[in-house]
């Protein structure tokens, strides 16, 4: 009588069990990653909204000089337009060349 669990029949199981397995997981991997997240708050210290490629087309940040700032790019991830609020209160409105250049800058009156 021959064993029924021969080396060639157990490599045939052994390769089905691992096949649906890995075929689960991808399959649970692709439903949960349309799903959208929501939360009520979320602390972070820089927000970057970016393309589908990687480029940066938006952020929130705090700057260099301790500013807060909503950094507004072109289509090549360059920053055009700035909206800040300087560490002393002040709010601006900054526009770059591309370069990176301010060109024009505009500031809210002081009393």
């Amino acid at each position: 009588m021959k064993a029924w669990l021969t080396p060639h029949r157990f490599l045939i199981i052994y390769s089905a069990a691992l096949t649906v397995t890995l075929a689960g997981i991808v399959g649970a991997g692709i439903a949960f990653k349309d799903q959208k997240h929501r939360f009520s708050e979320v602390d972070v210290e820089r927000l970057n909204i970016v393309e589908p490629d990687g480029t940066r087309r938006f952020a929130i940040a705090r700057d260099q000089d301790r500013s807060v700032a909503f950094f507004l790019k072109d289509p090549e991830g360059r920053d055009r337009l700035v909206l800040r609020v300087t560490p002393e209160g002040t709010p601006l409105i900054e526009f770059m060349d591309e370069s990176g250049r301010t060109i024009d800058r505009v500031a809210a009156l002081t009393r």
